[in-house]
């Protein structure tokens, strides 16, 4: 018996495109696809292809959908037709391949009746019986005479009651290459406050980011209409006697006009970049227009200013961090959690201040020591704490992540190499509390210093 061959990685996005059209993905085959877009550039290609295919079938009705992407009406391929050995034979590819010869088969039928489209539509039963005779199944319901066949097949009746075929899949990719598919997530979009202005970096980058700066952002390569959407200069300027963005102007503003625009040519972003705009993330976006279109630099340059404290319904908390914790929470019709006991109050602090969970001893001492002294007790825990040699190891945990530290070469040349000392170095500046602009110069500039 001939050993199977294991699965090409070509193979598996079709496989597990096949089953996201079936609706029939695990949670970990879900995960998987979603690597493999984000890391795959053949992955993706395909999956578009995947997402124009069911868009077709969606424009042309529940009918051909369903009889082209039925798995039960498929033939499988003998021996006998197929020229690959019998573990390389893609039968997953079947799904696609009849999809694809349904949608040829819907051009050609539509070509060659002759005549023009008003003859057609004159004929009653128009383009829905040409496709019928197609593609096998059900024959589809003869429209009315006065009605006009062609768009029958492009939208769904809005008279039904009923949802009229599929979702449409288009894929939306952020700037990120996170992937944002209606069949891999489903998250609902929070709903921003409507009493909380509205920030540049927060609310409104993100979302020009996913959809926009694509093409009219900074990379000047990919710039498209000499736009600019990522700096106030380029939103506000003079493009021949209008401009993208009017602050405080929606109605003026020609960006506004092109996101909810229903021709496809004026549409922004385009249908073509299969990226798409929310119905949340439009009104976020006109309502900033409207407060002023405020831009901001790149947070880290943005020197940080002192809020004022929120005023709350509660009196709950120690400290003014508490009081931004109790105005969010009350916004979001929530209440806080009953403080927790002394053992794991202690457990908490610890783990976060060290990695390290207490030991019984400590445990105990400290829940006697609160029950006696309170508030007390726990800032003298936390000093303790802070105090810790574990301390400077467990802050330096993720600083060392990031720059890939590892006391070896690993791989074939798995030999040691002297980083210890930067390693130590990282851990005792945590400990001595170095100021950060202190930390970065000593790692940057090194022996210069």
């Amino acid at each position: 018996m001939t050993p199977s061959l294991p699965e090409s990685p070509t193979a598996r996005i079709d496989r597990l495109l096949g089953r996201l059209a079936e609706h029939s993905l695990t949670d970990t085959e879900t995960r998987e696809l979603q690597d493999l877009l984000r890391e795959s550039p053949e992955a993706l290609d395909r999956y578009l292809d995947h997402c124009d295919v069911e868009t077709w079938l969606a424009a042309a009705g529940s009918d051909v959908t369903g009889t082209v992407s039925s798995s039960e009406k498929l033939v499988p391929v003998s021996p006998a037709e197929s020229s690959f050995p019998e573990g390389q034979r893609h039968r997953r590819f079947a799904p696609l391949l009849t999809a694809a010869a349904a949608i040829a088969l819907m051009v050609t039928a539509f070509f060659l009746v002759p005549g023009s489209k008003k003859g057609a539509a004159s004929k009653g039963s128009g383009n829905a019986d040409q496709i019928a005779t197609a593609v096998p199944g059900p024959a589809p319901e003869t429209p009315e005479p006065e009605a006009n066949p062609e768009l029958a097949l492009a939208s769904p009746d809005t008279d039904s009651e009923t949802p009229a075929g599929p979702r449409d899949p288009w894929k939306v990719i952020n700037a990120t290459g996170a992937v944002n598919h209606p069949g891999l997530k489903e998250d609902p979009v929070k709903t921003v406050a409507a009493d909380r202005p509205l920030k540049f970096n927060r609310d409104i980058r993100p979302i020009l980011s996913e959809t926009c700066f694509h093409c009219h952002g900074p990379d000047e390569h990919g710039r498209r209409a000499d736009l600019r959407l990522d700096l106030v200069e380029g939103a506000t300027a003079d493009l021949g006697g209008y401009q993208a963005i009017v602050p405080g102007d929606a109605e003026e503003s020609e960006a506004w006009h092109r996101i909810i625009s229903d021709d496809p040519d004026e549409l922004m972003p385009p249908p073509e970049s299969h990226l798409v705009l929310t119905g949340e993330q439009k009104a976020v976006l006109k309502r900033w227009i409207e407060e002023g279109a405020e831009y901001e630099g790149h947070w880290a340059y943005v020197s940080p200013k002192r809020p004022a404290l929120p005023e709350t319904a509660g009196d709950w908390g120690r400290n003014e961090i508490d009081a931004f914790v109790l105005a969010q929470l009350e916004a979001e019709g929530l209440a806080p959690s009953p403080e927790a006991d002394a053992r794991t109050l202690i457990r908490r602090l610890t783990l976060d201040l060290t990695g390290l969970p207490p030991t019984l001893e400590e445990s105990r001492a400290f829940a006697a020591d609160y029950a006696e002294r309170g508030e007390d007790a726990w800032q003298e825990a936390i000093t303790r704490l802070l105090d810790s040699p574990h301390f400077g190891e467990r802050m330096a945990v993720p600083w060392l992540d990031q720059a890939r530290y590892a006391d070896t070469n690993g791989y074939s040349i798995d030999g040691g190499r002297d980083a210890w000392l930067w390693r130590d170095w990282v851990i005792q500046a945590y400990r001595d509390n170095l100021p950060f602009d202190r930390f970065l110069t000593e790692q940057i500039a090194g022996d210069l210093l």
